[in-house]
């Protein structure tokens, strides 16, 4: 058994010679046996216990086991209690996600306090199926079939190739004590339901099913990295990132093997799940179609799709620009004001910056977003035109559109802000003084 358990560190690169590995100990036979393999090694280890003061008299038990077992194989023990059930409350999350919280926001600080280099838990091969079976049940994608990793940055799982049944054995064997949790015989929680009923059917069909269940995670490991290589070039193709807008070019990636998959990759990160990457692509030649996750907009423009925040702003938002003002911010950018700049050699040609004839100027100005019917007189042109079509002739994308912004004097456009300033109000022979606009996204 140890043989396997140090086959498996080496195979997957989990410990270094000089690591110092912080060993999650509840009490319980899977984390008590970790810590006897480790003891029966050379490996450099501590124990850390978490009370959760979620089963009284229960909890407190479990921790003066663990820590006399720290005593008696001579190591380091550290322990901690959290209020799990106030802190869940206060964010309306799980007991169960509040634990998790709590404990590796702990082990992090004792990684830095103790100089600990790694984080062992005992998830074995069983907990590996287990999560594989509730996630298909909830729907997933590769990453929730594969099992669970032997190793997520600082936080490794040694045991990972081990059974339950051979971790009983060793401990039956090595005449371990351990505390047995008596909410893992609970059958109202999902992951004991799969454990105590569908594991004991599914082996009915395969008596081996933890030992094929191995490869099988190896195989799909694999298939997972070669997806996300598949991904990671998709993106370097199709994806761009400009400021605050993200762009997927969708002409010829459409016609890529498995774009579906590969685009739900891309789009989960912005909050959208598979049924509405599905829907986006049924409707990917509907122009100015739109679609929103909790914190990101999809707009279809053209060929492209079009992610920017959802930022949701009224329409009637203003803001009043007084002569001599320094600097204003509004939802979509900043913009300053340099109200002594001196004429230019030459102007620039970056759409956001614009030069005022301030005599020109009624003051204060109004900088609200664009609406329809607006009119203005764009720079070097001699007579007006709508916004709208301006818009269109210089291909905003929809998610900009909603984000245009003006400046106006006296209900007259004076710019378009990052677009194009107008032609009644730019610098003559004749200008005395100079107002310097610049914005930024």
């Amino acid at each position: 058994m140890i043989d396997n358990f140090l086959n498996y560190i080496e195979a997957e690169s989990l410990i270094k010679k000089n690591d110092k590995v912080l060993l999650a100990v509840s009490g319980g036979i899977d984390s008590v046996v970790l810590s006897h393999f480790f003891h029966q090694t050379s490996f450099n280890f501590g124990i850390a216990h978490c009370n959760f003061q979620l089963r009284g008299k229960e909890s407190d038990d479990d921790e003066t086991f663990v820590k006399l077992l720290a005593k008696k194989l001579n190591k380091p023990f550290f322990c901690k209690h959290f209020n799990t059930n106030k802190y869940a409350n206060e964010r309306g999350i799980s007991t169960q996600m509040a634990a998790r919280d709590l404990r590796y926001s702990w082990f992090s600080d004792l990684l830095k306090s103790e100089g600990y280099s790694k984080i062992a838990t005992a998830h074995h091969l069983n907990d590996s199926i287990e999560t594989t079976l509730f996630n298909f049940s909830k729907g997933t994608g590769i990453s929730g079939v594969r099992g669970i990793m032997p190793i997520s940055n600082v936080l490794i799982r040694p045991l990972l190739s081990i059974s339950r049944l051979q971790i009983e054995q060793f401990a039956k064997e090595q005449n371990i004590e351990w505390r047995e949790d008596s909410s893992n015989k609970k059958d109202k929680y999902a992951r004991n339901h799969i454990r105590l009923t569908v594991i004991p059917e599914l082996k009915k069909i395969n008596e081996s099913l933890e030992s094929t269940s191995i490869s099988t995670f190896e195989r799909l490991r694999d298939v997972e990295n070669i997806f996300k290589n598949e991904v990671e070039k998709f993106r370097n193709e199709f994806v761009k990132k400009e400021n605050n807008l993200t762009t997927i070019t969708i002409g010829r990636a459409s016609n890529i093997i498995g774009f579906r998959t590969i685009l739900h990759e891309i789009l989960k990160d912005f909050g959208f799940n598979f049924n509405q990457t599905k829907e986006i692509i049924k409707r990917k030649n509907e122009s100015g179609k739109f679609f929103l996750s909790p914190i990101y907009q999809l707009n279809i423009d053209r060929d492209k799709f079009i992610i920017s925040e959802n930022k949701e702003i009224d329409p009637n938002i203003e803001f009043e620009i007084n002569r001599g003002d320094k600097s204003i911010t509004f939802p979509y950018g900043h913009l300053d004001f340099d109200w002594d700049k001196l004429r230019p050699a030459s102007f620039s040609r970056d759409n956001n910056i614009a030069y005022l004839d301030v005599d020109k100027l009624k003051f204060p100005l109004k900088l609200r977003k664009w609406k329809t019917g607006d009119f203005f007189q764009p720079l070097g042109m001699k007579h007006k035109k709508k916004l709208s079509d301006f818009m269109i002739d210089r291909k905003i994308p929809l998610n900009l559109k909603e984000q245009v912004m003006v400046i106006e004097s006296a209900d007259k456009i004076v710019w378009v802000v990052g677009h194009q300033p107008d032609d009644r109000f730019k610098l003559t022979d004749h200008t005395s003084e100079i107002c310097c606009l610049e914005f930024t996204s």
